[in-house]
């Protein structure tokens, strides 16, 4: 469970369906950054998430305090917001099949028990429902913005041409 500062609406989807894609985005190169971790389901509501996750348990505030600067790093000024975004993480382990069944059930029933929508597939925000039903991997972005930032200098030290970069060549999927 990971909360947002004073529980505010940090992670309320915008109506172009930029968030999701950007959560998944940071989770694809956190789990590429943490291989032995595995993100078996998430949901994020507009002030808290949970993911449920298997590894090492030394590696999992690794990957949370990754997960969660880098979201705050770009989601927070496309919304007027410096610094953090989130308050407090905490992890529960689930040690009986039995818990982590009822782990599962719990993130899948985000948004349906706060009766925000119907059906968690209803969820215009990161929700793990949507990709686990139709049997496919989600799709975000990840952009570099180290590698954008040097391009962009390199741009604008030059006498001709010093318009910035198009963002989505440094964008991967």
């Amino acid at each position: 469970l990971v909360r947002t500062f004073q529980g505010r609406f940090l992670l309320a989807p915008d109506k172009a369906g930029r968030l999701p894609r950007l959560i998944a985005g940071v989770l694809g190169r956190a789990q590429e950054r943490f291989p032995s971790l595995r993100l078996f389901a998430d949901a994020w509501l507009s002030n808290h998430a949970h993911l449920l996750l298997q590894g090492d348990p030394d590696e999992i505030p690794a990957f949370m305090a990754f997960v969660e600067r880098e979201i705050s790093r770009r989601w927070g000024p496309m919304i007027g917001w410096s610094g953090t975004m989130f308050q407090t993480y905490q992890s529960t382990a689930l040690p009986t099949a039995e818990s982590q069944h009822r782990a599962f059930e719990y993130v899948l029933a985000q948004s349906t028990k706060e009766h925000l929508v119907t059906s968690p597939l209803k969820w215009p925000g990161a929700h793990c429902a949507k990709d686990l039903t139709k049997g496919r991997t989600r799709r975000g972005v990840w952009f570099d913005g180290p590698r954008y930032g040097k391009a962009l200098h390199q741009r604008l030290a030059r006498k001709r041409n010093r318009t910035p970069p198009p963002r989505t060549e440094f964008e991967e999927e």
